[in-house]
């Protein structure tokens, strides 16, 4: 079973927000398509006022910017959970990590600098927007964050916090895919 990960765009009425951006087209041919998307479902991506951020991981970050190296929707606020934006922008991370990882650490700090002046950092119980409140679900990372959106039911978009190996195992033919 090939299971394809889809990026929530959530419309309050006064806001047009993402939750997360997928891998950019850096992992697999399935990826990558966020724009297109966002333009199939009526809106433009100039719209979108808000990006939030479950964690800094490539699958959810790296499709921050355009081959030009600015951010696709310049227009978002971008949150994220206080303790993984500290954990990822630490200026020795990359050099704490093992050498596999460099490339990992550098294409994340890259992308995160390039939104800096963008970022709004949050809290458990944060209210990002209306209706819309930040959940700390650290485990996968320092500051994983999942949301909840309320309406006449509620929403949680979780992120990766419910990857584990138990799932895993149980149904070790199921893949998980970006974007």
């Amino acid at each position: 079973m090939d299971a394809r990960c889809n990026v929530p765009l959530i419309e309050t009425g006064s806001e047009l927000i993402l939750v997360d951006l997928g891998g950019g087209g850096k992992f697999q041919p399935t990826e990558g398509l966020l724009e297109g998307a966002v333009l199939s479902s009526g809106h433009d991506p100039l719209a979108v006022t808000k990006v939030l951020l479950t964690h800094a991981h490539p699958d959810h970050l790296w499709g921050m910017l355009g081959a030009d190296g600015k951010p696709r929707f310049p227009n978002a606020a971008y949150y994220i959970g206080a303790p993984e934006w500290d954990f990822w922008m630490a200026p020795d991370y990359a050099t704490a990590m093992p050498e596999a990882l460099h490339a990992f650490a550098d294409g994340s700090q890259r992308d995160l600098g390039a939104i800096r002046e963008r970022v709004v950092t949050i809290k458990d119980g944060d209210e990002v927007a209306p209706g819309v409140h930040a959940i700390a679900t650290p485990g996968h990372t320092p500051g994983h964050f999942s949301y909840a959106v309320s309406g006449p039911e509620t929403l949680v978009v979780t992120g990766d916090v419910v990857t584990n190996e138990i799932v895993s195992f149980e149904h070790p033919t199921w893949r998980f895919g970006n974007d």
